[in-house]
């Protein structure tokens, strides 16, 4: 990643080694099986505070993550913001996605991992979906 804004980077992702075991990804997902590329640039780098970038590639309709931490008395609070999405359809994807990595990071960091992350992405989603 570089650590001047503007510069562009390349983030790898496989959902299926998040989980304790590998397992592939349902579909409609299964286009990302043995994982992917995806392509930002970046907006905001003020360690170790804000961590800002676009996501998507340079065609798509650019979004921007953007993630926060503040002292929070002995704790570090985390906020990330995911701004100017499409409409429903990818805030579907997007939400849960983001609510799914973060679920992992906490079992991360909590010493295990999730058994299944697709599943627990698909129960995410299908929450968000009601509300």
């Amino acid at each position: 990643m570089p650590s001047q804004p503007g510069g562009d980077f390349v983030m790898r992702f496989d959902h299926s080694l998040l989980a304790a075991t590998p397992e592939l990804p349902p579909e409609p997902y299964r286009q990302y099986a043995g994982g992917h590329d995806s392509y930002h640039r970046l907006l905001r780098f003020e360690p170790p505070h804000v961590l800002a970038f676009t996501w998507g590639s340079i065609q798509d309709n650019l979004s921007e993550v953007t993630f926060e931490l503040s002292e929070a008395g002995d704790q570090v609070k985390l906020v990330l913001t995911h701004r100017n999405l499409s409409g429903r359809k990818e805030q579907l994807d997007v939400g849960p996605g983001w609510h799914s990595h973060l679920d992992v990071l906490r079992e991360r960091l909590d010493g295990t991992a999730p058994a299944s992350f697709w599943k627990m992405f698909e129960q995410i989603k299908a929450r968000y979906d009601r509300l």
